[in-house]
């Protein structure tokens, strides 16, 4: 869904049909308009007839206003999604200065601290 509303194409498939229509089901049960086409030779009709209702279809004040809506509801998330993204990032930071002190601990601790055999040496 987030492809469709970012204006781009997915393309699924599948070496056995099952998987690519239980995809397309679940896909299209979300919105009360088609979102997903199944393309082959078996769906050419159901293609043509579509597209023929696509180009000729016109938004309700239903779809306008549940668009309106779902729009609202998106671009209230984004500051909380950025919010998330930037944590993460310093979540990542911190994870990396973590294993950079680890790595420098060993290091000391080996140099330090060797095996009781090997001081003999």
């Amino acid at each position: 869904m987030n492809a469709v509303y970012q204006g781009q194409a997915v393309l699924f498939s599948s070496k056995n049909n099952k998987a690519v229509d239980v995809v397309n089901d679940r896909v299209n049960a979300l919105t009360n308009r088609q979102v997903m086409l199944r393309l082959g030779s078996k769906f050419q009709a159901t293609l043509s007839e579509y597209l023929s209702s696509l180009l000729s279809a016109r938004p309700s004040a239903d779809d306008e206003s549940r668009y309106k809506e779902a729009k609202e509801i998106h671009d209230g998330l984004l500051p909380r999604i950025e919010a998330i993204k930037q944590q993460q990032g310093h979540v990542i930071k911190l994870r990396n200065e973590v294993d950079k002190s680890r790595i420098e601990t060993r290091a000391l601790c080996y140099r330090f601290f060797r095996p009781l055999g090997s001081l003999n040496a």
